[in-house]
């Protein structure tokens, strides 16, 4: 692998130490009008909050660490890093901004951009799956090629592809940070659209493990069974048990003998767990 490869596994910093791209004279201050945001920049959502506090920052102390960019021809510039400062620094009413200019490629810019998020945990898994993707398609890269090139291992990129096939709403859960990306991939198992809502609806609920998460999911695909003998109450006892899965998503079972019984499945101890606080309540562990 070149010593451009290896440091562009490592980030911005590595990159100048490696020298494998040159910066060209140091810091220097741009018109914010002739500066352009990188399309192809991972992280699509920004705290309107956090960009106020630091805009106020701005304003009492300036632009106190350079905005990284690169030449997009025509006196243009495009930001390879800092577009949170840059953002920012427009909210404060500045005209112009300190910057470090670097002659990287576009493919290394959109590179750098990612790493730089992922290794500051800036990006949700949807984002990073989005970025992947983008860089892929845009540069002509395969999975294994990207992996190189960003440090990760193949199998890391391809399972986070994966998430961009999952319904919209479960990909927003991800987003958000109500589903870790272990719980969306269990999920997926199910193959069925709504169910996989449910499924996802339940877990957030009930704050489910991944472990337990497996549990849950594997119940979902047995087939549901109802042993009643009385064809008189059969629809009404199965009309009972259709709604107690739709609460508690597990196999329930009617067994009638001298003594009726009704039966409730569970996978280890964090499903039973759950499955007690969906019944009892949340505080039902408080003693």
């Amino acid at each position: 692998m070149s010593a451009k490869k290896k440091a562009m596994g490592r980030g911005l910093d590595a990159l100048f130490e490696s020298n494998s791209v040159e910066q060209s004279g140091g810091v220097s201050v741009l018109s914010i009008s002739d500066i352009e945001i990188n399309k192809n920049q991972p992280r699509k959502n920004f705290d309107d909050d956090s960009i106020q506090e630091l805009a106020e920052s701005i304003k009492a102390h300036g632009v106190i660490q350079p905005i990284i960019v690169r030449s997009a021809g025509e006196g243009f510039y495009v930001i390879v890093a800092g577009e949170r400062r840059y953002r920012a620094a427009k909210l404060a009413g500045l005209t112009e901004i300190p910057v470090i200019v670097t002659e990287l490629t576009a493919s290394e810019a959109a590179e750098v951009a990612l790493i730089e998020n992922i290794q500051r945990a800036d990006l949700n898994p949807i984002e990073i799956a989005e970025a992947y993707r983008a860089i892929i398609e845009d540069f002509g890269l395969t999975q294994q090629e990207l992996a190189e090139r960003i440090g990760k291992p193949r199998s890391s990129v391809a399972n986070a592809l994966r998430l961009l096939d999952l319904p919209d709403a479960i990909k927003a859960y991800v987003a958000e940070g109500k589903l870790t990306d272990g719980h969306a991939k269990v999920i997926a198992g199910l193959g069925d659209e709504a169910l996989m809502k449910q499924a996802a609806e339940t877990v957030i609920k009930l704050n489910l493990t991944v472990r337990a998460t497996e549990s849950y999911v594997k119940k979902l695909k047995e087939p549901k069974t109802v042993t009643v003998e009385d064809p008189r109450t059969k629809s009404y006892e199965t009309a009972l048990i259709e709604r107690m899965f739709s609460i508690l998503g597990r196999k329930i079972t009617i067994n009638k003998g001298r003594k009726h019984t009704l039966e409730i499945s569970y996978g280890d101890n964090d499903d039973l767990e759950a499955l007690i606080k969906r019944i009892c309540g949340d505080d039902v562990f408080d003693f």
